[in-house]
């Protein structure tokens, strides 16, 4: 089964050939932007959250959720930070948070600008790309200042935002390595691997190594190592596409070792794990995310020791087959060690039919909540769960507001 998580990264900074241009400072970026990240992220585990009239909740510890069971009228209150008003999940086109053009202190449109920008830059400002280019990274990889944003504008007006790619055999640690309160938003990033399973190297499209990371309106795929890989503290991955990302015992939608990311309102597919963790610090929430039809392992997993506390509610797993192995029916989520505290499942959908056992087998089994290192369900909790892709619930039902319009 898969390895561990590789966390030990570092990057190179570039250095500028040619000027960039400077424009005056009409508007601070992410006003407010560590409070949020620290509310967010601290969302207590017996909050609740969204559920449509309509679905009926069993109360139990280990309970699951027909297809096929009575329903009673219910609704919770919303415990998402901003799905409800930015529902637009992925990113792209309706999405609210883009940074525009006029708005930014430095307009760059090849590595070089970026590189001497990102050397000039300071807190509170923003660097941004030509949404009209695309350029190759070569082996450079830079670092993004302590409160700085680097941003294109992905959705608006149609724009597909600037591409930043890499080429096989000529790859950095990772594009970009994010300091405290940075940003990065409405890129594309794509490495050299494209479906898959494939890859043959540790590459990233961004490592986060301090506080107050945020990550929104990004397109990121075909890296070899990882999408996003949080090192470091808190940090807020939200409407990105993140996809094709699946070398063979690595391959991470987003993978951690530190703090307790909010991971929300993201389509992924193609990945092996889209969610991955060392399972030794906190936790995560991932909640209103699509997981999309395509998957070379696992969707969701924790490495043992299993953290402390996380919760996994309000997403679609559609995953049902292994791609490039025989592992069918593919479980949706594994935890393997005894989470410190509780990792809660709640409120998903699963096309996975099958349910969780009464008791784990203490192996890799083939239901769609799994615990494989155990043979009774030790500190997780699974309860309101839909299984089968032919469940009586619609997509709205688990992510309000969502049309499925990933599917």
């Amino acid at each position: 089964m898969p390895g561990q998580p590789d966390d030990d990264k570092s990057s190179s900074l570039g250095q500028p050939t040619s000027t960039v241009t400077r424009r005056r400072w009409l508007q601070t970026a992410s006003v407010g932007f560590t409070s949020a990240i620290l509310a967010v992220a601290g969302v207590s585990a017996d909050e609740t959250s969204p559920i449509s009239e309509g679905r009926s909740r069993s109360a139990v510890v280990g309970g699951n959720q027909s297809q096929n069971e009575e329903s009673e009228d219910e609704t919770d209150d919303n415990d998402s930070s901003d799905g409800s008003d930015n529902l637009t999940l992925g990113g792209g086109e309706d999405y609210e948070n883009i940074v525009d053009a006029d708005d930014a202190d430095y307009i760059v449109s090849g590595q070089d600008e970026l590189a001497g920008a990102l050397i000039d830059a300071g807190s509170g400002e923003i660097v941004f790309i030509d949404p009209d280019v695309s350029f190759e990274m070569g082996n450079t990889s830079l670092d993004i200042p302590e409160g700085v944003t680097v941003a294109s504008n992905r959705g608006e007006d149609g724009s597909d935002g600037a591409l930043i790619e890499t080429t096989r055999g000529n790859e950095p640690g990772e594009l970009f390595t994010m300091h405290a309160e940075s940003r990065i938003t409405g890129i594309r990033m794509r490495g050299p691997w494209p479906e898959g399973p494939n890859g043959s190297t540790n590459s990233n499209a961004v490592t986060a190594v301090s506080e107050g990371i945020e990550i929104d309106n990004c397109e990121i795929g075909q890296f070899s190592y990882a999408g996003v890989n949080l090192n470091n503290g808190e940090a807020h991955v939200h409407h990105n596409h993140i996809y094709e990302i699946n070398q063979s015992g690595l391959g991470y939608g987003v993978t951690m070792s530190t703090g307790r990311p909010l991971i929300e309102y993201n389509f992924f597919d193609y990945n092996r794990h889209s969610i991955a963790s060392t399972g030794s610090h906190e936790g995560y929430v991932c909640q209103y995310n699509h997981f999309g039809p395509n998957a070379t392992d696992i969707v969701i997993d924790i490495h043992e020791p299993a953290g402390r506390n996380s919760e996994v509610h309000n997403n679609i797993v559609e995953a049902n087959e292994q791609i490039g192995g025989d592992y069918t029916p593919l479980p949706a989520l594994q935890v393997r060690g005894v989470p410190d505290d509780v990792y809660e499942i709640t409120e998903n959908w699963f096309f996975n039919q099958q349910e969780p056992l009464d008791s784990p087998a203490g192996s890799w089994t083939n239901e769609s909540i799994i615990q494989p290192t155990e043979t009774a369900w030790r500190n997780v909790e699974f309860s309101d769960n839909y299984y089968g892709e032919s469940a009586d619930v619609d997509y709205d039902d688990i992510i309000p507001g969502y049309d499925g319009s990933w599917s």
